[in-house]
């Protein structure tokens, strides 16, 4: 059975859309901003991470980088430890 990982990207004001052509795709060449993987933690998500990071950094570091907030491939199979705080669904890496 295939992992599905479910990515959630950071879009600001001001940020490139993933759709746009890049480099000499668009023409001309395009500097990319650096790309982090950003992994939550055991039994929560990548939605809730984005929740975390998004509005809690200043915005002078998060429009420097594109950030990619990615689900783990194993539903939770137990309590988490956010389920007062956010909404499920919850993931665990193994």
């Amino acid at each position: 059975m295939p992992f599905l990982f479910t990515v959630w990207i950071c879009v600001r004001a001001g940020r490139r859309s993933r759709r746009q052509p890049m480099g000499s795709l668009a023409g001309g060449v395009v500097a990319r901003r650096p790309r982090f993987l950003c992994m939550h933690v055991f039994r929560t998500s990548g939605e809730i991470m984005l929740k975390q990071v998004v509005g809690n950094w200043p915005d002078e570091v998060t429009v420097r980088f594109d950030l990619v907030f990615a689900d783990a491939p194993f539903p939770a199979e137990g309590k988490s430890d956010v389920d007062d705080i956010f909404d499920p669904p919850y993931y665990e890496w193994f």
